[in-house]
This record gives C-alpha cells, structure tokens and sequence, in this order.
C-alpha cells in the first residue's frame, strides 16, 4: 500500500469524523435548549376523579384582592363567635381564640367583626374594624384598629390563598384628649 494512499483514508475518516461530531453536537445543543424551555414551564398535574382532567395551577404570587379577601375571611375565623373553621390562623392565634371564646361563652356574650379598610404592605397590613358584642338584643360597637401579619404557605384545597394569620396586634388610638396635650 502506497504512503499517499493511506494518508488520503485517514483524511477521509477524519473528515468523515469531524462531520459526525458536528452534527452530534448540533443535536446536543438543541436538546438542551429544548429541556431548558420544558422545564421552565408550570408543570401539568393531572387530577383523577371520575373524570380524568389537567388540574388548573395557580402562580405563588398573590394579589392585592386575593390578600384583602383572605384578610377578611381569616379575620372572620379569629373573631366570629359562629365560625367554627380555623384553616387560615398559626396556632398561636387559634389559641388565642379558644380562649377568648370560653371567655365570651361563659359570660354569654357573642362577637362579631366587622372589617373595614385593609391596607397591605410586604407581609403587614392594617385594617380599620369594628367590633361588635352582643348579649342577647343588647348591642356594643366599638372601633378596633388592627395590625396583622401573614406568612406564605403551599397552597392546597383547604387553604386556597396560600396564607396563614400569623400575628394580629390591635393598634393604640389617640383620644382627643392626648392629640391635645
């Protein structure tokens, strides 16, 4: 075998070669772009019941609405006297309210909370309320003015907002006799 010959047999597998590892690379890079974008979509999580269908998924961010209306509802659970559900409060705060409901029982009173205006700032927010107790047909308003803060959590059936009641703190009002003095 000539020298020339064997030189023009490796040219051509190393051509051959170079064309091969071009193109395996070309596939490479297309699939890893192809699993970047896959995985970065919301992922399909089927739900099986009698019907089998692709479940709705919600993104983890939470409108100003959607905390207004968890605020009201968690409120309602931490003050209400006929609320029995107490899916959205910390443990802390369903403490709080077993005794304070003992308390209220015994002495025949029942409460209800009236919101007002909620203002929402990072996980604290401030509510403007009433607060109205009852015995028997007598009723008493008083104004309560509330901080609250809220911590996120998973969202699941049981507590759609993703958001617990974490803290709730009444706020002190001035009376006129202090803005004067």
């Amino acid at each position: 075998m000539k020298f020339s010959l064997a030189w023009a047999d490796v040219a051509a597998q190393n051509t051959a070669l170079k064309i091969a590892l071009a193109s395996v690379s070309v596939t490479a890079i297309i699939l890893a772009a192809g699993l970047a974008s896959a995985s970065l979509k919301d992922p399909l999580i089927i739900d099986r019941a009698c019907v089998t269908t692709a479940a709705i998924t919600k993104s983890d961010s939470r409108t100003t609405g959607e905390i207004q209306s968890f605020i009201r509802t968690a409120l309602a659970e931490r003050f209400n006297s006929q609320s029995e559900s107490t899916v959205y409060l910390s443990d802390e705060e369903r403490h709080f309210r077993n005794e304070e409901q003992k308390k209220l029982k015994t002495s025949g009173f029942k409460q209800t909370l009236i919101v007002g205006d909620i203002t929402v700032k990072d996980h604290e927010a401030r509510v403007d309320s009433d607060r109205l107790i009852a015995v028997g047909d007598i009723r008493s308003a008083f104004r309560f003015p509330l901080r609250l803060q809220v911590f996120q959590v998973p969202r699941s059936e049981t507590n759609p907002y993703g958001l617990i009641l974490d803290k709730i703190e009444p706020e002190k009002t001035s009376s006129k006799q202090d803005e004067r003095k």
